[in-house]
């Protein structure tokens, strides 16, 4: 009987696996950026991670700080954390390339406590994410009610493997469209814009306009509150 059950627990940890799996995929083809793609990849988790919240991080390009871009079962005020590389869990991931399963973070010095985090934690597991072969970012799966399993953590890498290739494949169209410091689109993102524009106004027979701003003093938003901001 024990066998049977084990076998019958395996088989619906794959069903869960698989359908998280295609979950992922087709939020990669859909036409939504890097941000909703991974928002929606993070709901599609929920079957495979019960009782927990996760969420994902990314490496700021002007500061290389650990920046939040999406989450599930967050608050709202846990929107704007951030952590150093080498800052908490998951910032000990991002900078030692290494997944890490912490099964009670009352026992690891290398959890940090943020102000904006509300929602409890017991138990965290972080996997670092890639692109090119560079760590860009974090997958992180805490829970406040429970410890997270050994093959929760297998199944954490697998996930975060998927969501590397859908990183990188975004990483890729962004340095190619955009700036690196600021994030904003480039020459060629602006030409390919306003070719879709054109085409549209003339399509549907709408006029077009096209405003220009100079903000004065955005260079002291940028270095007190960040590029994101500004």
């Amino acid at each position: 009987p024990f066998a049977g059950r084990r076998r019958h627990n395996a088989g619906m940890e794959m069903k869960l696996l698989l359908e998280a799996f295609r979950e992922i995929g087709e939020a990669a083809s859909s036409p939504h950026t890097l941000a909703e793609a991974l928002q929606h990849t993070l709901q599609a988790l929920r079957p495979l991670f019960p009782k927990s919240q996760s969420s994902i991080m990314l490496l700021e390009a002007a500061s290389n700080d650990l920046i939040l871009v999406a989450s599930d079962g967050l608050k709202e005020a846990e929107s704007r954390l951030r952590f150093r590389v080498g800052e908490g869990v998951a910032g000990w991931a991002v900078r030692e390339k290494r997944f890490s399963l912490v099964g009670d973070i009352a026992s690891d010095a290398r959890y940090v406590q943020k102000d904006a985090q509300t929602t409890p934690i017991r138990s965290i597991m972080c996997a670092p994410l890639f692109a090119s072969g560079n760590v860009v970012g974090v997958l992180s799966v805490h829970s406040g009610e429970r410890a997270l399993t050994e093959e929760e953590g297998q199944a954490c890498e697998l996930v975060a493997t998927r969501i590397s290739s859908e990183v990188q494949r975004h990483w890729l169209e962004q340095l190619a469209l955009t700036d690196s410091l600021t994030g904003l689109g480039n020459r060629r993102q602006y030409d390919r814009t306003m070719e879709v524009e054109v085409a549209r106004a003339g399509r549907y027979r709408h006029p077009l306009s096209l405003a220009a701003f100079d903000v004065d003093g955005l260079k002291s938003v940028n270095d007190i509150y960040g590029h994101q901001v500004g």
